[in-house]
């Protein structure tokens, strides 16, 4: 059986909450790394520039690099 939420003290559930959210932010991270690393090789491999992957998007080449 189970205990229920009450009977869990509250330390434990505040650095379970803590241990979930830190596992949400590594799994954002990863993603942005993995979305940056598929840029740069999608670019690269189209020959492209900086410059010029952001002017096909419309939008400054800081914002792609």
């Amino acid at each position: 059986m189970q205990p229920s939420v009450a009977q869990i003290p509250r330390a434990f559930l505040a650095c379970h909450r803590r241990m979930r959210y830190d596992e949400d932010r590594k799994t954002e991270r990863r993603a942005a790394v993995s979305f940056q690393e598929n840029l740069i090789r999608a670019r690269k491999a189209r020959g492209m520039t900086q410059e010029e992957l952001a002017a096909k998007l419309n939008v400054s080449r800081q914002a792609v690099s």
